[in-house]
């Protein structure tokens, strides 16, 4: 017998109403639950067309941060060994996290077909390969155990059901190691991958473009055999009894439900939303064709008790074999779980927690990982982690004086919601302003200390509940002072000439006496570098504060005339960039700078480098070096005396710079002391 539950016309007609009215809210101001885009990191194998592919697609259809893009370079199979996973997934990762723009702010990791899927620690206990984003859900965590108990899921051994914690879960992800009472971060992981790239994106589209309607199917098998008792019975249980199942749950909400007791298995559905099935375990009554037969609407999610259903996301283009979860993302699919190896019936996902999670607002990774039970293990969630059709989010719009805005301005966002507005964060592009916790959400910003030019203010307001969905509005303005503080040195240098900079807290690489008529800074990322022209007795490791006018040749810009606003010695002196003799230089950066050297590739003008070559001739105070990859010599300045002998070869460190030779700009090398120069 099957069941089927329906609501009333007038629901129905009152669902509508409701979302039209969301969708007009949505088109004024995004939305999500539980997280936003400034909090995922997109993992991206750069060795992987599919996964560069899948990834920018995705960045661009949530507007996440370019500084929130962490690419790695590691195989493209599906499977490898622990040590890989250790050494090109999961450390290349933990480093990312750690960078300074983004430590702190990332709740969610999306892993991208390309990414290895599985790994294999060899651990006969595991009975097979780890899923890798299960592994990263504590990718800080130091040592990797069987069976780590997700701390936000529900307890993996429980007769028949506990609570799970219902919280706003962006930035409160945390665990403290039983061990050694340390806290540890968790991450909720998520993996965009299907049979095809197509698939992929059609999936992405789908999540940020959700329906908010459809048909709910749980399909139990008979309580017979081994699913009378023990376990498999309590698992069958969740799908649907009486009390806290996922049945139960659905119906006191109202939701259209397609429920069978154990003596069919629902095939040929239309406009599924949810879905879980015991799949080829409802033997009797099970068969592929079913299996693939039903149709999902957009933002739909499912997940099924099939031990093997996320073993490949490979299509095997045959259909005598187990069913996979990817076999449902060409129906329209648009996030599961599955599991890479057996998981035992203990560990496979609690729908009772999936579906009254989801349908309460969460976001899909959210709601997974409600019903997740343990972590370093077998699941991987499929999707987009701020899928949440349900969410509910505030109303907001802001407020400013004008659209040019100078000096010490006033920002206010106006913000709204049922359910009250526990706070609300201000950005500016991609940098946090800060946040306000009481109406009126009015936030103070002195405007000199961002670069004048373009910018987005956006408002997050974070609804006041356990879901917390946020709402947000952007507003673009100019900001226009007499002085610009720039965050990058490279905005510096794309300036007219006589614009006055300030540039914040950047490391010497060559102090002034080692120049002669200046000094250089550098980021810390080694992005950019500037010349400071100064008489100030600054020293190579100092960290600076910066203030003057851009002027110098086109070639090689500069600060002229500066005020140093401060000066703090024992800063950490970038390593130098190794790179061929016909690298040096690079193309133009901005409409004030010209082309040097070969006229292409990255600019490294003003940066600290390191070069190899032999001396093809020496002089008082330089020497000229090739390395046959460029038909004219670079020149090298070196202090008197440090000239080594012709025809050896040397490795030079010092800072890439450009000098005029009739009408070219070439590049040059400018050693900072002796100890810059090696014999080889």
């Amino acid at each position: 017998m099957v069941v089927g539950v329906r609501r009333s016309s007038s629901y129905r007609l009152l669902r509508s109403a409701l979302v039209m009215l969301l969708t007009i809210l949505a088109a004024a101001s995004a939305l999500w639950a539980g997280g936003g885009p400034r909090n995922v990191a997109v993992v991206i194998n750069i060795n992987s067309a599919e996964s560069r592919e899948i990834g920018l697609y995705y960045q661009k259809a949530r507007g996440i941060p370019d500084s929130n893009i962490c690419c790695i370079s590691c195989p493209t199979q599906e499977v490898v060994t622990g040590v890989v996973c250790e050494t090109r997934i999961r450390e290349p990762i933990r480093q990312f996290l750690q960078r300074p723009n983004v430590a702190g702010n990332i709740d969610y990791i999306v892993l991208t077909k390309g990414v290895p899927l599985s790994a294999d620690y060899g651990r006969a206990a595991s009975r097979g390969p780890y899923s890798v984003a299960s592994i990263l859900t504590a990718v800080d965590y130091p040592e990797i155990k069987d069976l780590f108990a997700f701390p936000y899921g529900p307890v993996a051994l429980a007769k028949w059901t506990t609570n799970a914690p219902e919280i706003a879960w962006s930035h409160s992800l945390t665990f403290i190691d039983r061990d050694t009472s340390l806290p540890y971060h968790f991450y909720l992981v998520t993996r965009l991958d299907a049979y095809t790239v197509d698939q992929v994106k059609s999936m992405i589209y789908h999540a940020v473009h959700p329906a908010v309607d459809g048909t709910f199917v749980l399909d139990k098998v008979p309580n017979t055999g081994i699913y009378s008792s023990g376990d498999y019975q309590y698992a069958n249980l969740r799908l649907g009894t009486p009390y806290a199942s996922a049945y139960d749950h659905l119906v006191k909400k109202g939701f259209d439900i397609r429920f069978d007791p154990g003596t069919d298995f629902l095939s040929n559905l239309r406009g599924v939303m949810g879905y879980f099935s015991w799949a080829e375990h409802d033997s009797a009554q099970y068969t592929f064709a079913k299996y693939v037969s039903n149709i999902f609407v957009p933002g739909s999610v499912a997940d099924t008790y099939s031990s093997y259903s996320g073993k490949t996301f490979t299509d095997p283009h045959t259909t005598d074999r187990e069913p996979l979860i990817a076999d449902l993302f060409a129906n329209g699919l648009c996030g599961a779980g599955a599991y890479v190896s057996e998981p035992t019936i203990n560990a496979a996902t609690q729908p009772n927690f999936l579906f009254d999670r989801y349908t309460k607002g969460y976001n899909m990774a959210e709601s997974f990982y409600a019903a997740c039970c343990e972590g370093f293990w077998k699941t991987v969630i499929i999707g987009d982690p701020l899928m949440a059709p349900y969410a509910t989010p505030p109303s907001v719009s802001i407020s400013v004086r004008a659209s040019t805005l100078s000096g010490v301005e006033d920002i206010t966002a106006n913000a709204s919601d049922e359910a009250g507005v526990a706070k609300v964060v201000f950005c500016l592009d991609d940098t946090k302003l800060g946040e306000v916790l009481q109406p009126p959400f009015t936030m103070t910003v002195d405007t000199s200390d961002y670069a004048i030019g373009t910018h987005t203010i956006e408002a997050i307001a974070f609804e006041n509940s356990a879901v917390g969905t946020q709402g947000s509005a952007k507003l673009p303005i100019t900001i226009d002072n007499l002085i610009s503080t720039v965050s990058s040195i490279s905005d510096a240098v794309m300036y007219p000439g006589g614009q006055s900079v300030r540039i914040k807290s950047k490391v010497v690489t060559a102090g002034r006496g080692e120049i002669g008529d200046g000094f250089y800074i550098e980021e810390a990322d080694r992005s950019s570098g500037i010349k400071v022209l100064s008489t100030e007795p600054v020293m190579r490791g100092d960290i600076v504060t910066v203030r003057g006018p851009i002027g110098g040749a086109s070639g090689e810009r500069a600060i002229v005339n500066p005020i140093i606003e401060s000066r703090t010695p024992g800063g950490k002196v970038p390593r130098p960039l190794g790179m061929r003799l016909d690298n040096l230089g690079g193309a133009a950066l901005g409409q004030f700078t010209l082309p040097v050297g070969r006229g292409f590739g990255a600019r490294n003008t003003s940066l600290l480098v390191r070069v190899v070559g032999k001396v093809i001739s020496s002089a008082s105070g330089e020497f000229r070096i090739s390395d046959s990859s460029t038909p004219v010599p670079v020149r090298v300045v070196c202090p008197a005396g440090a000239q080594p002998p012709v025809d050896v070869w040397v490795a030079v460190t010092g800072i890439s710079i450009v000098e005029q030779s009739n009408s070219e700009l070439r590049p040059s090398v400018r050693a900072r002391d002796a100890a810059d120069i090696q014999l080889l």
